[in-house]
This record gives structure tokens, C-alpha cells and sequence, in this order.
């Protein structure tokens, strides 16, 4: 199995979310297809935080070498 990277399992999770949210009718439950967006939306916040987290880290120690 190969990992993804950070922003191409963004890209993926956003691609499902877009199938999730043009699926979602009347004649799903739209209860179980609302909490799978939330779940979608909840992991995309986290991987997006932890991207922001890896660059800030990645900035400071580029910041304290140069210093």
C-alpha cells in the first residue's frame, strides 16, 4: 500500500465529499449522508491542520539554522 501525501489525500477526500453531497436526495437517508460529510469535513480540518503545523515547524527550523 502507498501513502499519500497530505495534500493528495486532501484532494481525494474533497473529490468524495463532492460525490457524497451530489448523491445526497430524497430517496437516501439523508441522516447516515449527513454524517459521513461531517466525518469528511472533520478529517479534511485534520489533515489541513497538520499540514499547517508541518510547514510552521518546517519554517522554524529553516528560521533557526539561518540565525
Amino acid at each position: 500500500m502507498t501513502l499519500r501525501s497530505i495534500p493528495d489525500t486532501i484532494e481525494s477526500l474533497r473529490v468524495i465529499l463532492q460525490e457524497v453531497e451530489q448523491t445526497m436526495d430524497a430517496a437516501y437517508d439523508s441522516a447516515d449522508l449527513l454524517e459521513l460529510e461531517r466525518i469528511l469535513l472533520d478529517r479534511i480540518a485534520e489533515l489541513e491542520l497538520e499540514q499547517a503545523r508541518t510547514a510552521n515547524q518546517e519554517w522554524t527550523e529553516l528560521y533557526s539554522r539561518a540565525s
